[in-house]
């Protein structure tokens, strides 16, 4: 019991490690961002300080947008959102690490920094308004993947992946596919697993 509290306890240490990583990564390639107020033309230029996302996002298939901007009563902090959605990445990425069965840590950090340093994380954070949703909408993605993963209850498990993966695309549609892919990889190594344990 000992021996499986300190596994425990190492696995989690490890996980603290590497999100604090991921997060130092975000700070560093995005301090442009953060500091000067950096945001994309058009959207990032329409609402500089308050935004509450409405009819057009609902049209959209985004509906749980505008109860995301009313949580924080539609007021927009680039510093603030930057921080946060850098915070949201670093965390889905943390998460899906957790996700794998086996994975060599050096290399599962490296390549969450590379991620960490993608187009896509950069676009994110150009829409100050809209940053904090990418940001949540990736990390319930991951969530949906963890829970189906990690949690032994099937039905507990069922329910809480089908509300994070809900509440993903409710949010921002593009994620579905982190969550597909982190369940195939999943799938494919329990399935090399399984059948290594027959031979």
């Amino acid at each position: 019991t000992w021996e499986m509290t300190e596994d425990i306890w190492l696995k989690r240490k490890e996980l603290i490690r590497c999100f604090f990583i991921l997060f130092l990564t975000g700070i560093v390639v995005y301090f442009p961002i953060l500091c000067q107020g950096l945001n994309n033309t058009y959207d990032g230029l329409w609402q500089p300080t308050y935004m509450t996302a409405g009819g057009w996002e609902i049209s959209l298939g985004r509906w749980l947008w505008p109860y995301w901007d009313r949580l924080h009563f539609g007021i927009q902090s680039g510093h603030i959102n930057t921080m946060f959605t850098i915070v949201a990445f670093a965390l889905g990425l943390t998460l899906a690490k957790a996700c794998m069965s086996r994975s060599n840590s050096l290399i599962s950090v490296l390549a969450g920094c590379l991620f960490m340093a993608n187009t896509v994380v950069c676009i994110s954070l150009s829409y100050p308004s809209m940053s904090g949703v990418f940001g949540m909408a990736f990390l319930l993605s991951v969530a949906a993947a963890y829970a189906i993963i990690k949690i032994e209850n099937n039905g507990i498990a069922i329910g809480a992946g089908v509300i994070c993966l809900t509440a993903s695309i409710g949010m921002y549609q593009a994620y579905i596919c982190v969550f597909c892919l982190i369940a195939l990889v999943a799938f494919f190594q329990k399935l090399e697993k399984d059948s290594l344990i027959e031979i």
